[in-house]
């Protein structure tokens, strides 16, 4: 998604996207030897403009009909408007990119192994999910389109019915926060951009998962900027990063820095927003959240976990990990939904993120810039109209919640399914 971009994945994919190599204003080739463990590639990967091994034949246009193109044929698309080109922008010795190569050998093993992912696999569950959508009269979404599909068959291991869930769970989730989703798109979303509040590093973390930082502290000022805000922030670049097949393989990790939180802020989280945050990562997002990293919390976060605490389900709350001090107050470090709390304890956060992927802020190795908001904002207005397909109700699902499957659609048996499957 944002990361350095890994120029040259897949030779298929600039088959496909000749004019994008083009204009990528490659700087440096970089052969990474196949004895390279995943982690040494990707930091290998994010040193500069990054190359892969696949880099003969790329200027070769596809035949008519070649990987689903030319032919009209809605199955071989990658995104709902059909673009040719994704936007990038290059800040410091970073490029930051929606990255839509399939993935190398490395992350297929991965997909294997952890998702029971195959060729074979795949297009008979793809099937399979068509057929279970196709009965569903009262959920209009994309049936001939194959990778979007397969973006919620991926977290839930190519189980069909439980992907199926996940999808009425996604839309449901939408209609019954309406008032979140109604014409959500960037371009009408520009304050949040504009507190710097949210950040996406250049590098994906040792296991190739994408990371995303929330700063809910000394740079949040909640009387400009609402918690709804917020939310409809990472709502964007948690869509955009469903759209890259990597991201869909190796999940996201969430890092929320409380460094400042204050009394009259943690007052602006309610049990309503509490519950829609829980609701939304637990039961209707399509992508692998690994991990969620609390650090740098104060003593007054207790007032907003406490929220949290009773809406996660009972298995989660179960997955206790160790306790832990820091400074002068003793923490539990629970993972709830892979939650782990970390304070001011950088060991314990790099514990899960290697040093070699994360900033100097957070006890990391790499010299970072920091991209302002505006930035985020004209790298997202490239793809506005991405999301009119992704977020908005042109997807006709308002009916949805009048059917069997409840007020909401999030159903107890279809919920406890998808932790089952997305774990």
């Amino acid at each position: 998604m944002f990361g350095e971009r890994s120029a040259i994945i897949m030779s298929n994919y600039y088959h496909r996207y000749p004019k994008l190599l083009l204009s990528m204003s490659i700087s440096k080739m970089v052969t990474v030897p196949k004895s390279y463990s995943l982690r040494e590639r990707h930091i290998e990967y994010n040193k500069n403009i990054i190359n892969y091994r696949f880099c003969e034949n790329i200027t070769e246009e596809p035949k008519e009909g070649e990987n689903g193109r030319g032919n009209g044929d809605e199955r071989g698309k990658l995104t709902f408007t059909d673009m040719k080109e994704f936007p990038s922008f290059k800040f410091g010795n970073y490029t930051y990119a929606i990255e839509m190569e399939q993935p190398n050998p490395e992350f297929q093993e991965i997909a294997r192994k952890e998702l029971r992912e195959n060729l074979e696999l795949q297009k008979e569950t793809v099937v399979r999910l068509r057929e279970l959508l196709k009965g569903e009269t009262n959920l209009k979404c994309p049936l001939d389109f194959d990778a979007w599909l397969i973006r919620f068959l991926r977290p839930c291991k190519y189980y069909p019915e439980s992907a199926f869930n996940l999808v009425k769970n996604y839309y449901s989730f939408k209609v019954k926060h309406s008032d979140i989703y109604d014409n959500l798109k960037p371009s009408r979303e520009k304050n949040i951009f504009e507190q710097n509040i949210l950040v996406v590093l250049p590098l994906r973390d040792q296991h190739g998962r994408r990371m995303l930082v929330i700063e809910i502290g000394k740079r949040w000022k909640h009387n400009k900027c609402s918690l709804d805000e917020i939310f409809k922030g990472c709502v964007f670049f948690l869509e955009a990063a469903m759209l890259e097949p990597v991201t869909q393989i190796a999940g996201v990790v969430v890092i929320f820095d409380m460094d400042g939180l204050t009394l009259q802020q943690a007052w602006q989280f309610t049990p309503a927003i509490a519950k829609r945050i829980i609701d939304w990562l637990q039961d209707s997002i399509p992508i692998r959240v690994k991990n969620i990293h609390i650090i740098n919390q104060p003593y007054v976060f207790n007032m907003v976990f406490a929220l949290f605490k009773p809406i996660l389900r009972e298995k989660l709350r179960r997955r206790c990990k160790r306790n832990f001090v820091f400074g002068s107050l003793k923490e539990d470090m629970y993972m709830y939904l892979c939650l782990i709390f970390h304070g001011t304890d950088r060991k314990s956060l790099h514990q899960y993120i290697s040093p070699k992927c994360l900033p100097i802020a957070y006890g990391g190795d790499i010299d970072i810039p920091r991209v302002e908001g505006k930035q985020w904002l004209e790298w997202l207005l490239m793809c506005d109209s991405e999301f009119d397909g992704t977020l908005s109700n042109q997807l006709d699902v308002v009916n949805l919640l009048q059917t069997e499957h409840g007020s909401t659609g999030l159903t107890r048996e279809s919920s406890e399914t998808l932790e089952e499957f997305t774990s």
